[in-house]
């Protein structure tokens, strides 16, 4: 579930999108006043703002048309994020589960449901066609699990203004829904994890650096982590206020981070023993004695090596090329 601004015809308009994770089949519902117009089986709930009470209102009337769903994601903005959508999260008897701030991946369900939204009103608004119609189609139309959103959560297709056969409309159950998505989401995991690194585990009560504004500043702040609440998600500390945010704004203090050593073929290299180095007031006087006989050995072999003759390499003769050269044929008429 997300809310978004969409202009249409030179004008913002707000909608509520809700869309569901098993059929992805998903409403819109527009804030305008609260006159409650319904056409057939959508509807188009109009109300003055995007408070709270606006925000519960609508999702009373999508329950009470589909029933009450057992888990609730949205981001944390404000009309979500409110004593009236907690105790209505508590009377209806639904898990509501918030996305990290400041990270839109964390919802990223219904951001693309918004974009989806967004582009099909503004198609629909351009070209002067009928917005519902139009969702109806799309409601009918299969997607990358081979069924559409229809037939997955009504086990139907509905009606729509293309010809289709009348035994194709009676109810027939989808199977092996679960497994297509699963499928599908590995898949997509799969190839996305090819392109990223695995970031290291956080631990409660590690100094970590805290982007605190991403979108605002790339400014990293020191702090503390105080909580894990997922695998990705944390309750941190920054001078004595505390802060959600996803692993992707959290990394390790320099003195944190661990240098894995590298073994080849499972052979450990051990590490060497560091050299002694002697000065030279630690040199003794046998030493300083052998030293000097050494150096006379030498200067008397140097004495007695006479010196070999001087050869002088000679020098290569350049020999020019005898190839002919001829002028290209292009040139033939000319001088």
């Amino acid at each position: 579930m997300d809310a978004c601004e969409i202009e249409v015809e030179n004008k913002k308009h707000k909608y509520l999108i809700t869309v569901d994770h098993y059929s992805d089949f998903y409403e819109i519902d527009e804030l305008k006043d609260l006159s409650g117009k319904t056409t057939d089986f959508y509807e188009i709930d109009e109300l003055k703002d995007l408070s709270g009470k606006t925000t519960v209102e609508i999702c009373k009337r999508n329950f009470a048309r589909h029933g009450i769903p057992e888990t609730v994601v949205t981001d944390n903005a404000t009309q979500f994020v409110n004593d009236e959508f907690i105790n209505f999260s508590k009377k209806w008897k639904f898990k509501h589960v918030t996305s990290s701030p400041h990270y839109h991946k964390g919802n990223r369900k219904a951001e693309a449901t918004v974009k989806i939204a967004k582009n099909l009103i503004q198609k629909t608004s351009r070209n002067g066609e009928d917005l519902w119609l139009a969702l109806l189609i799309a409601r009918n139309t299969p997607n990358a699990i081979d069924t559409s959103p229809v037939q997955r959560i009504f086990s139907r297709r509905t009606r729509t203004t293309i010809p289709i056969i009348t035994e194709n409309l009676k109810p027939k159950i989808v199977d092996n829904v679960k497994e297509r998505i699963m499928l599908r989401r590995k898949n997509i995991k799969l190839y996305y994890d090819r392109g990223v690194r695995k970031l290291p585990k956080l631990n409660v009560g590690q100094e970590v650096m805290v982007k605190l504004k991403p979108e605002l500043s790339n400014k990293w702040s020191p702090g503390v982590i105080q909580q894990e609440l997922t695998d990705r998600s944390f309750i941190v500390n920054v001078g004595g206020k505390t802060y959600r945010r996803n692993e992707n704004h959290i990394k390790q203090t320099p003195h944190n981070q661990t240098t894995e050593l590298c073994t080849e073929e499972g052979i450990e290299k051990k590490p060497q023993p560091a050299r002694r180095v002697r000065f030279a007031e630690e040199t003794t006087a046998e030493e300083v004695q052998a030293n000097n006989s050494i150096a006379e050995g030498n200067k008397e072999e140097e004495e007695n090596i006479t010196e070999a003759p001087h050869f002088t390499q000679p020098t290569a003769k350049v020999r020019r090329s005898e190839r002919i050269r001829r002028p290209p044929f292009r040139y033939r008429d000319f001088v």
